[in-house]
Parts: C-alpha cells; structure tokens; sequence
C-alpha cells in the first residue's frame, strides 16, 4: 500500500506523458503544468483503484506463481528456484493477474489524464485533452486517439464504472485494453521473476565468500544452503523492477493510449497494431519512451521492497 502512494504521482506523470504527447514537452514540465493548474492532489487522481487493486492482484499473481512451479515439479520452498521454471511461471501468473489488472489501471488512467483546472466542477467541459485545433508534434498534427477532445468528468471510480458499463457494455467498459495489458505482463513477468530469482542466487554467492559470476562449485553449493539476505532480495527486487520495466515500456506506452482513449473512439481504433502505428507516425522511437525516467524512478523502491515483502 505504501509503495502504491509513494509512487502514484510518478505514475500520473508516466501515463500523462504516454498518452497526452502534445501537451507536455517533459516530464518536469508535466509536473509543473499538473500542480500549477490543477494542484498536488491532481498527482493522485486514480489513486484509490490500484489500492483497491492490490490485495486481489498480489493474492492471484503470487498464488498462480506458486502453483505453476509446483505444476512443474519444482520445490516452492527452496530458496533458490532455476530460471527456467520460475520465467514459465511468471508468464502464468502475469496473464492470470492481467484480469484484476486490467480493469482497475483502465478505471486509473482514465481518471489520471482528466486536466479539470482547480477550482472548475466537475460537470461537463474541461478536462481530457483539450480541444480546438490539434497540438503539433514534431512537425506533424496529432490524431484524435493522441490529442482527444474531452466528454465526460468521471467524479470518481464508480461513476467512471457506472458510465462507462451503461455506455459500453461490460467487455470494453471495463476491459478495454486487456490485450495489450496481457502483451506486456506477460513477458514482464516471465522476465521479473526469473532474472529475480537468477540475481539473487548470485547475490547470495557473494554472501558465500564467491565472485557474482563463479562458476558452479563451492560457493554455489554453500549459496544454497544460505537463505537470501534482506538486502539480496532488496537489490535483486529493485534491479529486476528497472529492468522488467524497461523492456516493456513501448508496450506501456501503446497500452495507455488505448486504455485513456474516450469512449465515443470506434472499436477498430483501439487496435495495438493502429495504436502503435499512430505513435510512431507522431513521434518515432522518441514516442515510446515518453515519460520512462518517472517509471524507472519509481520502479527500483516500489520492487525491491515488494520482493523484500513477500
């Protein structure tokens, strides 16, 4: 819970970042533009669905894990677990969490990117991407998808469910951008556990009176006979969270787009491959990356405190 407060403003960046190219330049400068026009409390709009969130996607993700490495015949309580086995089943478990995911971080970032200015209502006009003529990025005119027109002020989650539920029907009301949720935690956490469990078995070489990289032998033999350090599994946590981060970050990006569009955008406009083409037309390789330094910022504590956790 605390990790999810800590790093929910880094989170509003990132998504606004991803999803709104033509209204910020920076980071930095989404971060002044957000507190000066809408207050700090604007960092945590959504906030409330990943904490609701938490508790089922935790339970389901590291249940599933489990499971899937005693599917494969692998001893859940050894310390230290092959690679292999453990990239197998986070895959599992990273697709069976993306049902709980899903939902809430499209009820989440469809609350982050509304921009109502401080003081403003919460009634009709004003909020999600501003209208009049389209914002130009890189020489070339954003299309709708990136620079959208806003049409309603969600009050909170539950009103955001209620419309949406009413205007979409349940599968994309609240499930809009499943497919790319499952592109990207997929390999994510195929990837996040199983360089997890690889760095902290060398980590804990080192604890043995071995190199990072020994080979096989003694210090291997006496790593497994020592339970992790805190410290190991803080570090180990903390790396494999930049890392896994990193290598699905244009898919995040693609992700966002689809999952902060309005809801009037047609169906046909919310496929990953249009998504991508778009994003690449309006900003180039540049586009997939907006907004990455507030996620690799956040994703060192908030993992390496989530492995030191669990």
């Amino acid at each position: 819970m605390a990790g999810i407060v800590a790093g929910q403003p880094f989170d509003t960046l990132k998504v606004r970042m991803q999803s709104r190219p033509g209204l910020y330049a920076s980071t930095w400068r989404c971060f002044q533009t957000t507190v000066r026009s809408e207050g700090m409390l604007a960092l945590y709009k959504g906030m409330s669905c990943p904490l609701m969130g938490n508790g089922p996607v935790n339970a389901v993700l590291f249940a599933s894990y489990g499971s899937t490495l005693r599917l494969l015949g692998e001893d859940t309580s050894q310390a230290h677990k092959p690679p292999a086995a453990t990239a197998v089943a986070g895959g599992v478990a990273g697709a069976l969490q993306c049902f709980v995911v899903a939902p809430t971080e499209l009820l989440k970032c469809q609350l982050q990117v509304q921009t109502t200015p401080r003081g403003a209502g919460t009634g009709g006009g004003g909020g999600g991407g501003g209208g009049g003529s389209a914002p130009v990025l890189n020489g070339a005119r954003l299309p709708s998808l990136l620079n959208p027109k806003p049409e309603v002020i969600y009050t909170g989650p539950l009103h955001c469910v209620r419309h949406r539920v009413a205007t979409l029907g349940v599968g994309q009301g609240l499930f809009q951008g499943l497919g790319s949720t499952l592109a990207r935690d997929v390999f994510s956490f195929g990837l996040y556990f199983s360089f997890y469990e690889w760095l902290k078995s060398h980590l804990t070489r080192l604890q043995a009176g071995g190199t990072l990289f020994s080979p096989d032998g003694a210090h291997l033999a006496a790593a497994v006979e020592h339970e992790p350090s805190m410290t190991a599994s803080f570090v180990a946590g903390g790396l494999t969270g930049v890392l896994s981060w990193g290598a699905v970050y244009p898919v995040d990006v693609v992700k966002s787009v689809i999952q902060t569009a309005p809801p009037s955008t047609p169906r046909e406009q919310l496929r990953m491959a249009h998504v991508a083409r778009l994003c690449w037309q309006a900003g180039g390789a540049r586009m997939f990356l907006r907004g990455i330094d507030s996620t690799l910022l956040r994703a060192f504590p908030v993992n390496a405190v989530t492995f030191l956790v669990y």
